[in-house]
């Protein structure tokens, strides 16, 4: 059985198919779970921290250009350096999909004290 370092609950609120608890991630989907929630809250969003988050929603109504793509990058950067502890960022690829007006983000890093490469997607659209 593999050592668990992470934990965290399921934001689905999923049940267990045999507790009946709810679902708990561990390890690389607890970290993986972590970036796409920092990732997706709004500045504001979370009680008594207006702080935490990220700033790349406000981008989105921005024309599609590599600058809009480069201080999205640096928001991203910014918001896992500060609030993602367990993790080495290692590089970011944002690619712009114009018939769904929204960027896929793909995030590659390293856990701390591993060598090994991960990456998590979060797709980010426009809503009104």
């Amino acid at each position: 059985m593999a050592e668990i370092f992470f934990s965290d609950f399921d934001y689905s609120f999923a049940a267990h198919p045999k507790t009946g608890d709810i679902t708990i991630l561990q390890n690389e989907n607890s970290v993986k779970n972590s970036l796409k929630n920092l990732l997706l809250t709004k500045f504001g969003e979370v009680l008594f921290n207006s702080q935490l988050g990220s700033g790349i929603y406000y981008k989105l109504f921005e024309p599609m250009d590599n600058i809009t793509k480069v201080t999205m990058q640096r928001e991203i950067e910014t918001t896992i350096n500060n609030f993602e502890p367990r993790v080495s960022l290692n590089s970011i690829d944002i690619t712009e999909d114009t018939n769904s007006q929204g960027y896929f983000i793909t995030l590659y890093y390293t856990l701390i004290n591993t060598y090994n490469i991960q990456q998590v997607t979060v797709f980010l659209e426009r809503i009104r």
